[in-house]
């Protein structure tokens, strides 16, 4: 195979890649906000390019659904992907789980970074490039090209790489705060709906995840039908991981840790 071939292919791969995030996306978050599937996957941007310099380090394309301001909350988000506070939670994954508003999930102050209030696309990593360090070393310690991801990238990076059939270890997440904390997610259990969301020290809680800087924008319909409050029901997993590994050629790399599948 030629290079042209090989960037074809690439191509066509990341292609396919956004074709089943896309979709995915729309059965969990169209209806919830008053979309049609075709109306909300019209709005989803396209990956961003991904530089030269990305390539080893941030190979992970990932379409993101941030809350929306009076339309969708961190809390239906979480709870439409399957994710649960742990039993006797401790004070930190408390304050994440239940926070008061003035304790909720914010964007790191002296981040530069601001989270959309619309879809947005990036190039991710999966908590390698910076397994040695800290989540507070990372924050000030990045390639010019990287930022440190949020919990909001996180939860997609989960929900996606799980659907691989890829290990999760613990994660944390240095682009977000929850008081004086650095959010992190780990998954302890096999089971769809027993994913573990918490809070850590900012000395502590896994391995800091990183993304590029490069960044796509969708757009936010105006809503076309009445938003119900009903509940989203979440596909069936089986179905949900053929689908994801049919025709899939990114080969995105193993994760260390315990496999969940």
């Amino acid at each position: 195979m030629n290079k042209k071939e090989g960037d074809l292919l690439a191509e066509l791969n990341l292609g396919l890649e956004w074709k089943k995030q896309a979709e995915r996306l729309a059965r969990y978050f169209a209806r919830p906000l008053g979309l049609s599937e075709i109306e909300y996957i019209d709005g989803l941007p396209p990956f961003p390019d991904k530089p030269r310099k990305y390539e080893g380090r941030l190979d992970i394309p990932l379409l993101v659904q941030p809350p929306i301001p009076n339309r969708l909350s961190i809390e239906k988000i979480m709870d439409i992907l399957g994710f649960r506070p742990p039993a006797g939670p401790s004070r930190a994954s408390q304050r994440f789980w239940g926070a008061p508003s003035e304790e909720g999930i914010e964007d790191w102050a002296d981040g530069t970074f601001r989270t959309p209030q619309v879809p947005y696309s990036i190039w991710i990593d999966n908590g390698l490039i910076y397994s040695d360090r800290t989540a507070s070393e990372v924050r000030t310690n990045l390639a010019q090209f990287e930022r440190p991801a949020t919990v909001i990238d996180g939860v997609f990076l989960y929900e996606f790489i799980w659907l691989k059939g890829q290990a999760l270890p613990r994660l944390s997440f240095p682009g977000s705060k929850v008081g004086n904390y650095i959010p992190s997610i780990a998954s302890y259990s096999s089971e769809e709906r027993n994913r573990y969301l918490g809070g850590a020290w900012l000395s502590e809680g896994g391995a800091p995840v990183v993304t590029g800087v490069e960044i796509k924008i969708g757009v936010l319909p105006e809503i076309s039908t009445p938003v119900k409050n009903e509940p989203v029901t979440r596909p069936s997993i089986n179905r949900d991981i053929e689908l994801f590994r049919s025709g899939d050629g990114l080969g995105y790399p193993r994760l260390p840790g315990r496999d969940v599948l």
